[in-house]
């Protein structure tokens, strides 16, 4: 029985050239995961943003238990029983934990201890099955993947009838990935209606009942799950069947970055004796949960902090004493976890948003003098180059889905001729045909002779991709693992156990 419909739901965005959702009509059903899919871009997080109350449909209606739903707000889609967990979380970062997850509760109570909140956290963690991070800290000291832990646990405590999962296990450790699956499948044995976005095909093929494809935000596939293999998916969503990235055919030479016994804490992550090294010609993968130290080694390795024991190097070098920008000049490339904080500007134009490094700034200058000619035909190039779907270098950040402001920072960092990439998560949230393009990017790069760090958490994208791996694990690295490590090894180290 169809617990929630929509019929033809459509929405357009002020000054986007097509609608994002075209007079889209699904069922989700009550008792059954069903999986939604398509491209960055295609409609999946609009149409799930109304059904969540965030955004209204400017034309159609829905439908829950049989009854008319229009959701001004979140609030009043979790007390009609809807719980949406995003892509990128909605967390209050100058909250704690503990005060987040008491904010999601649809009727608080008006009174409560920080003791009260604090156990009432933990008894929302324990039941739903994942780790809570430290109740008291504050949400902005966290990672990406501890954020969207307690994004998670928000929503799954209040066991809601319809749930919406928009990428819910990017960041997990395969194991957690497999206890996520298994709750989904609880959820909906006990009677609710369970929607995944996911781009991680083998889940859908894992777990779903039910697939619908969007793709340019109008339904272009709506089947059971078992009428479609891994290759079927894609080519449902894409059109094309997406080529397989190789990494074969790379000579590995000199060392160019180096940790050697660094110790950083910055107060929200830490790393304890790290060492590595990432040569010419070679990618060198860093597995591992989110909240485990990533984020120190990025920002060390990036010039943000430094470390206070041990020592990074250059071709031999100590750069203790050198910032981002003097890192950038010596051949750093940097892609952050975050693209849309971290990687681009969304008020920026495409044009500017290529200036934000300072190679990229010095290419901005001719003869001594700013040239507004020479910033737009280096981003109509990029643009062309890229893929960027873009009308021209004037449109903004904002209107490119997440692929496409993908496709834009690796065109900025690429475009100084580095040395060393640093990328982390850079696939994270991408659809299948844009996780290709980041990939063979930098496949690209290194079988050029560049050095690639990669920072990540998805085994199945590391495993293939990297020549070494490490693993890091509350703050420590570690020993270098030869390709071919089976993941069952990667992932029981990821989880703290013996390889």
């Amino acid at each position: 029985m169809a617990v929630l419909r929509a019929e033809s739901i459509s929405k357009r965005y002020a000054n986007a050239p097509a609608p994002a959702l075209d007079r889209v009509s699904i069922e989700f059903e009550a008792g059954a995961i069903h999986a939604l899919l398509g491209e960055n871009g295609a409609g999946k997080s609009t149409l799930v943003s109304i059904v969540g109350g965030l955004i209204d449909a400017d034309a159609g209606s829905l439908t829950l238990d049989g009854a008319p739903y229009r959701p001004r707000s979140p609030r009043e889609a979790r007390a009609r029983g809807v719980g949406l967990v995003h892509q990128h979380d909605t967390l209050i970062r100058e909250l704690t934990v503990a005060e987040n997850l008491e904010l999601t509760r649809a009727r608080g109570q008006r009174w409560l201890s920080r003791a009260d909140v604090v156990a009432r956290a933990r008894a929302d963690a324990e039941r739903v099955g994942l780790e809570l991070p430290d109740p008291a800290r504050l949400a902005g000291a966290l990672s990406v993947g501890e954020r969207q832990r307690v994004e998670l646990i928000g929503v799954l405590a209040a066991s809601p009838k319809v749930v919406l999962f928009d990428e819910p296990t990017a960041v997990l450790t395969p194991a957690e990935a497999d206890a996520l699956l298994a709750t989904l499948r609880r959820l909906a044995q006990a009677g609710a209606a369970v929607v995944l976005i996911t781009h991680r095909l083998a889940e859908v093929t894992a777990c779903a009942d039910r697939v619908t494809v969007l793709r340019r935000g109008q339904v272009v596939a709506d089947v059971a799950a078992r009428e479609l293999d891994e290759a079927g998916l894609a080519h449902a969503m894409v059109g094309e069947l997406p080529q397989a990235s190789r990494g074969a055919g790379r000579t590995r030479g000199a060392v160019t970055l180096a940790l050697e016994h660094v110790d950083v804490d910055t107060g929200s992550s830490s790393l304890r004796a790290a060492s590595l090294e990432v040569a010419a010609g070679e990618i060198v993968g860093v597995a591992g949960v989110d909240g485990n130290g990533q984020r120190a080694l990025f920002e060390v390795v990036a010039g943000l902090t430094s470390q206070s024991r041990g020592r990074v190097t250059w071709d031999g070098v100590d750069v203790a004493r050198d910032d981002v920008d003097a890192r950038r000049d010596r051949g750093l490339g940097i892609v952050a976890e975050d693209r849309r904080r971290e990687g681009v500007i969304g008020t920026f134009s495409i044009e500017d948003a290529l200036l934000l490094s300072t190679s990229a700034l010095d290419t901005a200058i001719d003869a001594g003098a700013w040239s507004k000619v020479r910033v737009r035909e280096r981003a109509t190039a990029a643009i062309a180059r890229f893929g960027i779907a873009a009308q021209d270098a004037r449109a903004t950040c904002s209107s490119l889905s997440g692929g496409h402001q993908q496709r834009v920072v690796l065109a900025r960092e690429l475009a100084g001729r580095p040395r060393v990439l640093l990328v982390h998560n850079p696939t994270r949230g991408l659809d299948v045909r844009a996780a290709r393009f980041v990939r063979d990017t930098v496949l690209a790069f290194a079988a050029d002779g560049g050095a690639v760090l990669w920072i990540g958490s998805d085994l199945d994208e590391l495993v293939p991709l990297c020549d070494r791996l490490h693993v890091l694990h509350r703050g420590t690295l570690s020993a270098s693992l030869p390709a071919g490590t089976p993941s069952a090894t990667i992932g029981r180290l990821m989880a703290g156990g013996a390889p």
